[in-house]
């Protein structure tokens, strides 16, 4: 898998895990979509956003998050702002991915339900990039 916008979160070193993800979340001026997991549906998210993270929309950059294991940001992920959905009202092993906005808030949530493809990860794009 080749991924050219995504920064995988390191799963043995829980601080620099927590710094990566705050400095991407509130430090960082870009449109994300976090994946969370190592399921094919979490593989096949990946590859899509990255690949659709190519686009600058209003200026703004994309980046895919990937934290293949949850568990070492849990406090992090529980403290997300809401936005158009809130992270804390899902089961976290139900949500393949979501998307965050420049006022750092969870615009999108992709569930295990959903069809994972360009679409899907496009419109969370889209959705993060709405506030």
């Amino acid at each position: 898998m080749k991924l050219e916008r995504t920064v995988v979160i390191p799963t043995d070193d829980p601080d620099l895990a927590r710094e990566l993800f705050q400095n991407l979340v509130y430090k960082e001026a870009i449109l994300l979509v976090v994946v969370l997991g190592k399921t094919d549906k979490a593989k096949r998210a990946v590859e899509c956003a990255d690949q659709c993270a190519d686009a600058v929309i209003a200026g703004f950059k994309r980046k895919v998050v990937w934290i293949r294991e949850p568990d070492i940001l849990s406090n992090e992920l529980a403290s997300l702002k809401p936005g158009r959905q809130n992270l804390a009202d899902t089961e976290l092993d139900r949500v393949v991915a979501f998307s965050v906005s420049l006022a750092d808030s969870v615009m999108d949530i992709v569930t295990m339900d959903d069809t994972i493809d360009f679409v899907r990860m496009e419109m969370a794009f889209l959705k993060a990039g709405e506030k």
